[in-house]
């Protein structure tokens, strides 16, 4: 028989999805929008302007990284709360900068507040909370960062376009409040016995590999910091496919539908690997993933025609599933759930960094070699590493057992 949703557990999972829209979808999916307007505005360059975003991911990366010492002491209601509001907040108050130190202050502050409701949160309290099916869960938590840019990236645009950025700001932060109220109507727990609940499944529908009480392989450990520095590398080209394919001699309409698709596949590739990871385990998933991005990789690099580049795109945009749910999924085999809010907040600290620098080292590469071949030989080496760590990790697992 299967079990049905409780309101609490589906509170969690509707705050956890609202959340990752809000912190991943209206600021990091939309934060391009701003840029170019902001620039002119202040009249300096866009290099400083964008850097709002990397301090942004530097302070939502740290604040992620010290969530666990931090749920000790705080119940989860008023940490999500001072976290939801301090977005909000913040975002209003950017609307006013007037400096570029004011945008770098405003967006400090932002990630900081954004880190106690991003993914370490969430994904922490999606595991306890969804005993079964928690690969699906977490993808579609995950799937709403992709959801909400899609669905606001155009509103938000033609608010900058006709009235300006500051109103466009001023229209996230109004947003921010829709998407904050699930926070505030359902009750929140970092575990459902706090609240006299119990979590949806049992133990018993987890996978094979990962329990609550794996023990911790340092070996391991350091090892597996290759897998968010590989995808968060991966992630962070996606800002580069434009120019690639700029200077492949493709067509500003080419090189949208280009991105476009591959934004499709950052929600979709994480409700396809969710499902999957509950059917056929972490490593078969992470694998077909990891090979679906190879062969894209592969494409860009010999590929001139348009459906090359159409059908590389599609593939490519695996990659933030790979990341994300890939990253969850992976953490939670090879160290057990008992583990993974000592593991988790470390890996993901790894992932953002990466992601927030990884553009500008990929523009520092082609502005060196003038080419972009260079940049996807070393996205295909690391990605492929990755698989080869994965059988490495869970053949010695086995071995162990």
């Amino acid at each position: 028989m299967k079990q049905k949703f409780t309101r609490a557990q589906l509170g969690i999972l509707i705050t956890s999805c609202a959340n990752i829209g809000i912190v991943l979808g209206l600021i990091v999916n939309i934060s391009g929008l701003f840029f170019q307007p902001i620039m002119e505005e202040l009249h300096t360059g866009i290099g400083k302007v964008s850097t709002t975003l990397a301090i942004y991911n530097v302070a939502f990366a740290i604040s992620g990284l010290l969530f666990p010492k931090i749920a000790g002491r705080i119940r989860y209601k008023k940490l999500a709360v001072a976290g939801i509001l301090g977005v909000i907040l913040t975002t209003a108050a950017t609307a006013y900068c007037r400096t570029l130190f004011g945008l770098y202050l405003m967006n400090t502050l932002r990630g900081l507040f954004a880190g106690l409701i991003g993914p370490v949160a969430c994904t922490m309290i999606v595991n306890r909370w969804f005993l079964q099916g928690s690969g699906f869960f977490s993808g579609l938590v995950f799937g709403f960062s992709g959801i909400a840019g899609a669905v606001f990236s155009p509103i938000v645009s033609a608010v900058i376009e006709q009235q300006g950025w500051r109103s466009a700001y001023l229209l996230t932060a109004a947003v921010m409040v829709l998407f904050a109220l699930p926070c505030f109507l359902f009750r929140l727990a970092y575990t459902p016995e706090e609240i006299g609940e119990e979590p949806y499944g049992s133990a018993a529908a987890e996978g094979p590999v990962g329990t609550e009480t794996s023990a911790f392989d340092p070996k391991l450990y350091l090892l597996m910091f290759l897998f968010p520095i590989a995808t968060g590398l991966a992630a962070s080209f996606v800002q580069h496919l434009t120019p690639m394919a700029s200077s492949y001699g493709f067509s500003s309409s080419v090189t949208s539908l280009m991105l476009s698709l591959v934004l499709i596949m950052n929600t979709a590739g994480k409700f396809l690997i969710g499902a999957l990871i509950d059917r056929i385990g972490a490593l078969r998933s992470t694998l077909l993933f990891i090979a679906l991005v190879l062969i894209a990789t592969v494409v860009y690099y010999v590929s001139r025609s348009t459906a090359g580049m159409y059908g590389a795109s599609v593939l490519y945009g695996n990659i933030y599933a790979l990341a994300n749910i890939g990253l969850v999924a992976l953490t939670k085999d090879l160290f057990g759930t008992g583990n993974y809010g000592r593991v988790y907040p470390k890996l993901n600290f790894a992932y953002t960094l990466t992601a927030a620098f990884g553009a500008s080292f990929f523009g520092f590469m082609y502005d060196g070699f003038q080419s972009y071949r260079l940049s996807l030989i070393l996205i295909f080496v690391l990605i492929l590493a990755c698989s080869v760590f994965e059988i490495y990790a869970y053949r010695k697992i086995a071995r162990s057992k």
